[in-house]
């Protein structure tokens, strides 16, 4: 085999140098007869002269393409000359430059997805904005450029890399590999899309989402013109406009009180120079919400229900003189949403549930998830505090479709008094304000339960000593602190006794059946009727130890705050009715005697299915419906960031009715280029927490009965707010029944 394979590099040797010692002697005839290299190559190459010699041409040189390459390569190397070189670099130069112009103008002429001006202004103008998508057909479109601009994007080490030579062999194909891939076709298809935008200005889609989302996240009027000016959005007068309402927006419609007249102007979806991307998309969105107001409720899910709250501006002014200094405004804010299962015709297995849930997440039936469709309204110069501003707020009592229909109005505490005030005709229009009855039971749980700090060691079941032993800041009753703070201090505490509990419970049973009947035993709600009862139901031995009964009534006291709290995140209704049934003996909320008594079946069923709203779609995406007006309420304050003259109240009113296409926007490009901070954020670790608190509660015996504890004289027991409920409604009672007869007649 090697003499064979020997003997046949020699005969391609031998052919090889006979092949250069025929083309040297080519060479000097033609140099004989005074015909250069020169003349051949122009002879062969313009197919005008070399006519019949085509086949030549191609089967000769080109129809080799490594020989073509191999030429070219030779040219433009340092071999060459120094002239030669650089007159090939330069006609190279010009041709790649030709052919990414002609792929630029290709992609203007022909890819209409990244031309603003031919799409219409709407709520899909940007939820619609997939910018991967946009950068994949505009690379897609442009090849020469795309290469061009990945090899002056990537240095040696970076092709290796890419390609998964040497070291990098092994990561090829992984999550970081393919991130690496992403994150470099995302720097190609900026600079793509930022360079068609200078090629033409019809190509500014992607610009003008852009400008949108930093509108959206609150940038400024410098940031905006400075991010322009770079060719990655908009411009500010792009978006605001350079006129305060389109033509087509009489003065008796802009001053309608209920925003829904019978006659439904049509608004070109298409931005002018003057009315600016936000007020073209503000006008679409006022049409949308008067379009859907109007139309005939034909299914069970096309009524609609509105939520309202007061928002509140401080306005600054940066030098004071006459007439002018720093004022706080206050408006109001409305949102329509559809309703859930709305035809216009129309406790202890529940906290043992609570007490699995909590063993499930820290010691090692829900509502059938949909998405409601919400239409944010034009923020209204009514201040929501008062009586006489709330009989504005869009509905004419004395009309008789008003008269002749249920018209369901959420809104916080606040608001409902204010509604009643301005009817005062009926009972029955109170709020199921969720959010606040979860703060309320939060704040009433501390303090029943958070004692005297000064007792120390003497009560260590009290809230205040907890506090205490996790080393977090005092709290002060008088002026307590967020909402949040209570919130945390009290479950990490319930978590600890939960899991303290269930230790005791593991050394005392014996088999497994005792062990589950005890968990029953956990919620403090049953008989004893097991070995393990003692643990957390009073008994002769027990009376006498206040700690004890102190710390079982802080677990049930709690455990139905957690439950209370898991309900409004899942959306079960039915078990928020059980747990308000409880808290109407503790402080007496109307809400129940009208859901029992006062309002009919259908329309009972309509409001539970409609206090708690879910925006995402997601399982565990229930939030009260009064605190989906505070989450736009908070979007608006960012969003809006006019200063000086520009803080209108008039512009506030344009962009209040884009508010949820803006959010939706934001958190798009945030997901899809950074990190969204709002979804990324992971629960902190209360493991120490809760082992602390639970080698403290051990320490102490907290839930084990001791007849003799030290200072057991100082320690006052926590009033049973059920059992004194109970004894005080008889006066609350009456008063709300006289009421009702004065109001009946």
């Amino acid at each position: 085999m090697r003499e064979e394979e020997f003997t046949r590099r020699a005969a391609e040797n031998e052919a090889t140098a006979e092949k250069l010692s025929c083309v040297k002697d080519v060479l000097a005839h033609m140099k004989s007869k005074g015909v250069s290299y020169g003349d051949i190559l122009l002879f062969l190459s313009d197919p005008t002269t070399s006519v019949g010699f085509r086949e030549d041409r191609y089967w000769g040189f080109f129809s080799n393409r490594a020989n073509v390459r191999t030429v070219l390569d030779n040219w433009a190397s340092s071999a060459n000359s120094k002239a030669g070189r650089i007159t090939v670099q330069e006609w190279a130069v010009n041709l790649v430059s030709s052919l990414v112009a002609r792929e630029g103008n290709a992609i203007t002429r022909r890819v209409k997805e990244i031309q603003g001006f031919r799409r219409l202004i709407n709520a899909d103008f940007a939820r619609d904005f997939d910018l991967p998508s946009l950068h994949q057909t505009l690379t897609e479109h442009a090849p020469y450029t795309k290469s061009l601009l990945q090899a002056f994007a990537t240095t040696a080490r970076q092709r290796r890399k890419l390609a998964g030579v040497g070291r990098f062999a092994s990561k090829v194909g992984s999550r970081t590999h393919e991130k690496y891939h992403a994150q470099r076709n995302k720097f190609i298809g900026s600079a793509v899309t930022t360079l068609l935008r200078a090629c033409s200005q019809r190509n500014n889609y992607i610009g003008q989402v852009m400008g949108l989302y930093l509108y959206a996240t609150g940038s400024l009027r410098q940031v905006i013109s400075v991010v322009s000016h770079l060719g990655l959005s908009c411009s500010y007068q792009a978006l605001v406009g350079t006129r305060s309402r389109h033509a087509e927006h009489s003065a008796s419609d802009s001053s309608d009180s209920d925003y829904l007249p019978t006659h439904i102007p049509h608004h070109d979806p298409t931005p002018s120079s003057r009315a600016g991307i936000l007020r073209t998309l503000s006008d679409v969105c006022r049409t949308t919400l008067r379009v859907r107001a109007q139309r005939p409720r034909l299914a069970e899910n096309d009524e609609l229900a509105n939520i309202y709250d007061n928002i509140n501006f401080m306005f600054k002014a940066a030098e004071q003189i006459l007439g002018r200094k720093d004022s706080q405004e206050n408006r109001t804010c409305a949102t329509t949403f559809t309703l859930y299962k709305a035809p216009r015709d129309a406790l202890r297995e529940r906290l043992v549930w609570t007490v699995m849930n909590i063993v499930v997440q820290y010691g090692s039936k829900s509502f059938r998830a949909y998405k409601t469709e919400i239409f944010p309204m034009p923020a209204m110069e009514i201040d929501e505090s008062s009586t006489t501003a709330n009989a504005k707020m869009g509905y004419d009592t004395q009309s008789s479709d008003f008269q002749e229909n249920i018209r369901i109005i959420f809104g916080d505490q606040l608001s409902m008094a204010r509604v009643r005030a301005v009817t005062n005709t009926c009972v029955g229009h109170d709020d199921p304000a969720n959010a606040y009855l979860n703060m309320a039971g939060a704040h009433g749980v501390l303090h029943m339960h958070w004692g005297d700090p000064l007792l120390g060691t003497q009560d260590p079941a009290l809230l205040s000593f907890h506090n205490a032993v996790l080393n977090r800041k005092p709290v002060v009753l008088s002026s307590l602190p967020p909402y949040r703070t209570c919130h945390d201090l009290i479950f990490v505490s319930l978590y600890a006794r939960i899991l303290h509990c269930l230790e005791l419970i593991a050394v005392m049973c014996n088999t497994r059946e005792e062990a589950l009947q005890s968990d029953h035993d956990v919620t403090g709600l049953q008989a004893p009727s097991s070995s393990a009862a003692h643990l957390l139901h009073p008994s002769s031995d027990s009376l006498g130890d206040i700690v004890y009964k102190n710390a079982v009534l802080f677990l049930r006291d709690t455990l139905l705050l957690r439950h209370f709290a898991d309900c409004i995140k899942s959306g079960t209704s039915d078990h928020l009715v059980t747990v308000l049934k409880l808290w109407a003996i503790g402080f007496s909320p109307p809400l129940i005697h009208n859901l029992t008594h006062v309002w009919p079946r259908s329309l009972r069923e309509v409001i539970m299915n409609n206090w708690l709203v879910n925006t995402t779609g997601n399982v565990d995406g229930f939030i009260p419906v009064d605190l989906l007006q505070e989450h736009l309420n908070f979007w608006i304050k960012v969003i809006y960031k006019a200063h000086g003259s520009n803080a209108l109240w008039e512009w506030l009113e344009e962009i209040s009715l884009c508010i949820e296409v803006l959010q939706q926007l934001a958190t798009q490009i945030n997901a899809e280029l950074g990190l969204h901070q709002g979804t990324k954020h992971h629960a902190p670790d209360l493991t120490n927490d809760i082992w602390e608190l639970m080698r403290s509660l051990h320490l102490h015996g907290v839930y084990t009965v001791e007849s003799d504890r030290p200072g057991k004289g100082s320690v006052k027991p926590v009033p049973n707010v059920y059992s004194v409920g109970i004894h005080l409604l008889a006066c609350p009672l009456a008063d709300y029944n006289s009421m009702f007869c004065t109001m009946q007649k």
